[in-house]
């Protein structure tokens, strides 16, 4: 038993630490000499930020991923930026597009174009925020506590089961070994 306590205690800590890196807002914020700012809140507590410079003159790219358990199906997408030296930056832990599979396309091209006329006139800025929310964050939070406490509840079950099952087995070989022992006499003398 003091094993599944500690497994589930390991479990509980690694849920809610992951969860507690999953950020509960998230903001890009691009000036007018295009120097971007990532602010990402934690918790709903912590701050973290992160600049760096963009390429105006890239166009702006999206890794995608279907969501394969929503009715209709929908597409994420998380944008993705060139840096002023070349390199790929994917500021986002959280999806900024979600829509269904004919939408989608059509909210793509509308981002796009947003960063393009930002690319060609910096002057009123940049700024996009992704899905991340505090609601999701306890929502996911709730979901894994209840999911481990209904393991944990399942496995103590399971313990007390095999408990019974034993008593019960140990309670049947105790009374057939009396009953032997009163059928045969001459091996009380």
């Amino acid at each position: 038993m003091k094993k599944h306590i500690i497994f589930i205690c390991f479990v509980i800590l690694f849920i809610t630490g992951y969860t507690c890196m999953q950020p509960t807002k998230e903001i890009l914020t691009c000036n007018s000499s295009y120097k971007c700012s990532i602010e990402k809140e934690y918790a709903g507590k912590f701050t973290t930020a992160k600049e760096f410079n963009i390429d105006n003159k890239t166009p702006l790219s999206y890794k995608k991923s279907k969501v394969w358990y929503t009715i209709p199906a929908s597409i994420r997408a998380l944008p993705i930026y060139k840096t002023a030296e070349g390199k790929d930056i994917k500021p986002f832990r959280v999806y900024t597009i979600m829509d269904t599979t004919q939408n989608v396309e059509a909210v793509l091209t509308s981002a796009s174009k947003n960063f393009e006329a930002y690319g060609q006139n910096s002057k009123p800025g940049y700024i996009v925020q992704s899905y991340a929310d505090m609601f999701d964050y306890i929502s996911w939070l709730a979901y894994w506590l209840f999911f481990i406490i209904s393991v944990y509840a399942f496995m103590c079950y399971k313990n007390k089961s095999k408990e019974k099952i034993a008593t019960k087995t140990s309670e049947t070989e105790e009374s057939g070994s009396t009953a032997e022992t009163e059928n045969n006499p001459t091996e009380n003398r």
